[in-house]
């Protein structure tokens, strides 16, 4: 096996009396294979070690080897590298690698940690991202997805929305075993909360010619139906939520998955200041901690009303003597206001 991250379960699935199965790896200018490891279903799964004509290293960003345990970037050496018909092009991809004294060199590009019972692949260098003030590896994230019963293929893409927020979102092809709402909970257990994708099912992968999966291909805007979950309930008859003010989307304001990923800031912030005027003991960690639309109208329902209004006219205090240094706000003493004022 190769191209793409074995997932633990797959391996597991795979293993039968009387089959031996590998997960190997190595890009094409290491002439394909380099390394490899026999599957026994058990986590977690290692590329292996060098294959006979490869060397490998795991070095950090001065190029020097790391310890074992630690994680760097991967570095393929030995007669098995390929070579460019193109002299100028093969200098600049294969160069020496000075600190471990190789003449030609692959910098792979892949995230590796260094294990001497067999590298474990963490993902491309170039997929680590910046997300709500977290450095995070998509490779990483795209194993978590990978793990859910009834997925078949997973990836993860960093996304914007019309507002410019950034999310991240998880592309699945499925089985028809597969279960939105299981698959959620699951990865709200597993995962940080802030790095818990929004998942959307589609019917494929885009790859590119490599064999790997293009993420820039990955469809954004999501299909109007691009998951396979129950639509999230209507609020109760007679709630205080089942009126005009409950015009909320069929899935969670905030999206399709917890609350609490990266994907979800700004939303539950607008739906709990829009509901402050009815409910001003309403907080943003309520709705975070509500799963659905008819969960927060329960909630609310629960609450009840905490707040006395009044319509009494509140005048304003003179303004201080003050010098001319000091700022000044003379709008708050331009008219009277009508406030709520808690009982």
């Amino acid at each position: 096996m190769g191209g793409e991250a074995c997932a633990p379960e797959l391996a597991a699935r795979l293993q039968v009396p009387g089959r031996e199965v590998w997960n190997t790896y190595g890009p094409t200018e290491a002439t394909v294979v380099a390394c490899g490891a026999m599957l026994d279903g058990t986590a977690p799964v290692r590329i292996g070690l060098p294959l006979a004509g490869w060397d490998l290293a795991v070095v950090d960003g001065e190029g020097s080897p790391v310890a074992p345990g630690e994680s760097g970037e991967l570095i393929i050496g030995g007669v098995g590298l390929a070579r460019y018909l193109d002299p100028a092009k093969d200098a600049e991809k294969y160069a020496p690698m000075p600190t471990l004294g190789w003449e030609r060199a692959y910098r792979s590009g892949d995230i590796v940690v260094n294990d001497p019972d067999g590298s474990l692949f963490a993902g491309r260098a170039d997929d680590q991202i910046k997300l709500g003030g977290r450095r995070i590896e998509l490779g990483e994230i795209d194993d978590q997805p990978l793990r859910l019963p009834g997925v078949v293929g997973a990836a993860t893409a960093v996304r914007s929305s019309r507002s410019g927020n950034k999310l991240l979102v998880g592309y699945l092809t499925v089985e028809d075993s597969y279960d939105a709402e299981i698959a959620r909970g699951l990865l709200r257990r597993r995962m940080p909360a802030a790095l818990v994708p929004r998942l959307a099912v589609v019917e494929d992968l885009p790859t590119r010619t490599s064999g790997k999966i293009d993420r820039d291909a990955l469809p954004w805007p999501l299909p109007g139906s691009s998951e396979r979950a129950p639509s999230s309930p209507a609020p109760p008859p007679g709630s205080r939520r089942s009126g005009p003010t409950c015009s909320a989307p069929r899935s969670p304001p905030w999206g399709t998955t917890s609350s609490t990923s990266a994907a979800a800031p700004s939303p539950p912030r607008r739906w709990s200041a829009g509901s402050r005027e009815q409910d001003p003991e309403l907080t943003v960690g309520d709705v975070y901690q509500q799963s659905s639309v008819a969960a927060l109208a329960a909630h609310l329902d629960a609450m009840g009303s905490t707040a006395v209004r009044s319509d009494r006219t509140v005048a304003p205090r003179a303004a201080a003597p003050s010098s001319p240094s000091r700022w000044r706000c003379r709008r708050c003493a331009a008219s009277p206001r009508r406030v709520a004022s808690p009982g």
